[in-house]
C-alpha cells in the first residue's frame, strides 16, 4: 500500500469524525459527541505537529479557535470523569458525600453552557482548511515512512530524558508518548514497533488517561473541599479520606505506567540493535 494514501486515509477519517461530532455536539453537548470531538482534535494536531516537524510548516494561528473551543469542552469532560469517579468511589468506599455531587451537578450545567455557547460562536472554516493543507502537505513529502521515523525517534529522545524524572514529568510524557502512538499509527505494520509493542503502548497510555482523570479528581475534591466546605461538617472528613484513596490510585497507576514504558523502551531498543545487527551480516 502506498502510505501517503494511508495518511491521508487517517486525515480524512480525523476530518469526519470532527464534522459529525461537531454538528451532534451544536444540537446537544453529549459526553460521547464532546470526547469523540476531542479526540478527532487531538489526533489532527498530533499529525500537525508531525508534518511541522518534517516540513517545518507552522500552523498554531489558524488552529488557536479550535484551541479554545477544545479547551472550553474540556471543561466539560473533566467534570463528567470525575463524576463517573464519584461513582466508584463512593460504591467502593461506601461514601456519600451528597454536597460534593450536587456541586460537580452544578459545574456540568454551567460548563454545558459554555459549550452551547462556544460552539455557536466557532468557525470550522480555518480548521478544515489547515487539514486540507495537511493531507496535501503529506502527499508531497518524499519517503513519508522515513521521514515519520525519524521524528518518532527524536521524539522517543525526549521521552527517555523525561523519564528520569517520571513522575515530574508525567504530563510531559503522556503528551509525547500520545503523539508516538499516533503517529505509529500512520506507519506500516510493524515498520517501527512489533504488534506486541503498540498494543503495550495502548495499555500505557490508558494507565496514563486513568492517572491523569484522578489528578482532576483529586484536584476537584481538594478544591471543593478547602473552599466550600468547614472542618466541623461530617463531609470534610469524607472528602478527607477519598482524597487520599484518590491520591493512592494515582501513584499506583503511575507507578505501572512507569514499569509498562520502561520494559516497552527496552524492547524497542533490543529490537533495533538486532535489526542492525542483521544488517551488518
Amino acid at each position: 500500500m502506498n502510505n501517503s494514501n494511508e495518511i491521508s486515509r487517517n486525515i480524512e477519517e480525523q476530518q469526519t469524525v470532527f464534522i459529525e461530532t461537531l454538528h451532534k455536539i451544536r444540537q446537544r453537548p453529549g459526553k460521547q459527541a464532546v470526547h469523540d470531538w476531542r479526540v478527532s482534535v487531538k489526533k489532527i494536531r498530533s499529525y500537525l505537529r508531525l508534518k511541522e516537524a518534517i516540513t517545518h510548516e507552522l500552523w498554531k494561528e489558524e488552529f488557536f479557535e479550535t484551541r479554545v473551543l477544545f479547551g472550553v469542552m474540556g471543561k466539560q469532560r473533566d467534570v463528567e470523569m470525575s463524576q463517573g469517579l464519584l461513582i466508584k468511589f463512593q460504591k467502593s468506599k461506601n461514601l456519600q458525600l451528597l454536597f460534593f455531587k450536587k456541586h460537580l451537578a452544578s459545574n456540568l450545567s454551567l460548563t454545558r453552557k459554555a459549550v452551547v455557547d462556544a460552539v455557536q460562536q466557532y468557525h470550522q472554516t480555518s480548521l478544515l482548511e489547515l487539514v486540507d493543507k495537511l493531507e496535501l502537505s503529506f502527499q508531497t513529502i518524499p519517503d513519508p515512512e522515513h521521514q515519520i521515523r525519524i521524528v518518532v525517534e527524536e521524539n522517543m529522545k525526549q521521552l527517555i530524558a523525561a523519564m528520569e524524572q517520571f513522575k515530574k514529568n508525567a504530563h510531559e510524557i503522556r503528551k509525547l508518548l500520545k503523539d508516538v502512538y499516533y503517529w505509529l499509527k500512520l506507519l506500516p505494520e510493524e515498520f517501527f514497533v512489533s504488534k506486541k509493542e503498540m498494543k503495550l503502548l495502548d495499555t500505557i497510555l490508558d494507565k496514563l488517561g486513568q492517572w491523569q482523570d484522578h489528578f482532576v479528581f483529586h484536584r476537584k475534591l481538594k478544591t471543593f473541599r478547602k473552599e466550600i466546605l468547614v472542618k466541623p461538617e461530617p463531609e470534610y472528613k469524607g472528602c478527607k479520606m477519598l482524597e487520599q484513596e484518590v491520591a493512592q490510585t494515582q501513584e499506583k497507576l503511575l507507578a505501572e505506567a512507569e514499569t509498562k514504558l520502561s520494559n516497552l523502551i527496552t524492547n524497542i531498543k533490543h529490537a533495533t540493535q538486532q535489526k542492525q545487527f542483521i544488517k551488518q551480516l
